[in-house]
């Protein structure tokens, strides 16, 4: 190769880098293999640009509306918001009276609460401003958790069998219920009293003998207790088998 030749490469590939640095291609003369020549041309991407989709599948406009995004009411969101702090209210209630069982003597007004506000929602009878919250609040999704969560508490309180032991409206203990709690507790103190020495005599009683001591000195009409406490086993038989396994 003579040294003109060598003197137009350099020239032409010097041209070609400066036109690499200003463009986004790439030129690069080269010789081919007859010799003579060639221009290359090597294509460069330039930095690439963040650019939003505009055309999207799903517009984030649409995602306010889709269908599980039922709008509710204030009113209904009100009801709501009672709903579950009454039901935290309860719950906080059932977890301690769990052992020993005292559901029916501790949690009831809780409960009591818990189903007014249920049957606010539940009904179709209208709020202010003509809304219902029934199908907005129970049946407007797939979970419907605010009635999977009500019928949890139904199932836990029919178990629990309190409803025999309360006044209609769950507000207060029946006198029935009240008299055998009163008679119950008279009879562990006195189970506790006797179950360790005979009085008199300084040794234990047979386990047999605790009863009777008990029964007579409790009440003068034995015939009166055993009526009431029959009738008591009928009407709140859970809550009796309960309170005596404790």
């Amino acid at each position: 190769m003579s040294s003109h030749s060598i003197f137009v490469f350099f020239v032409l590939l010097v041209i070609n880098i400066h036109a690499f640095v200003a463009s986004d291609g790439l030129n690069v003369t080269a010789l081919d293999s007859s010799g003579k020549l060639t221009q290359v041309s090597v294509l460069v991407n330039s930095p690439s640009v963040f650019k939003p989709i505009v055309d999207s599948v799903y517009p984030l406009s649409l995602l306010s509306s889709f269908p599980e995004d039922v709008e509710i009411s204030e009113y209904c969101s009100d009801l709501l918001l009672v709903l579950g702090q009454r039901y935290v209210a309860y719950m906080s209630c059932l977890i301690p009276a769990a052992r020993p069982v005292k559901v029916c003597q501790k949690c009831y007004s809780g409960y009591s609460s818990l189903v007014q506000i249920y049957q606010n929602i539940s009904s179709d009878q209208m709020g202010p401003g003509n809304v219902s919250c029934r199908d907005s609040l129970l049946h407007s999704d797939r979970l419907m958790l605010v009635y999977l969560l009500y019928s949890n508490v139904e199932n836990i309180w029919d178990n629990s069998n309190c409803a025999q032991c309360l006044s209609k409206d769950f507000q207060s203990q029946t006198n029935d219920t009240l008299f055998f709690l009163n008679v119950l507790n008279q009879t562990l103190s006195c189970f506790e009293k006797y179950k360790q020495v005979m009085p008199g005599s300084g040794s234990p009683m047979r386990a047999t003998e605790v009863p009777l001591m008990c029964f007579s000195e409790m009440s003068s009409d034995g015939g009166f207790v055993l009526l009431t406490f029959r009738e008591i086993l009928q009407s709140c038989a859970k809550t009796v088998k309960n309170h005596t396994r404790t």
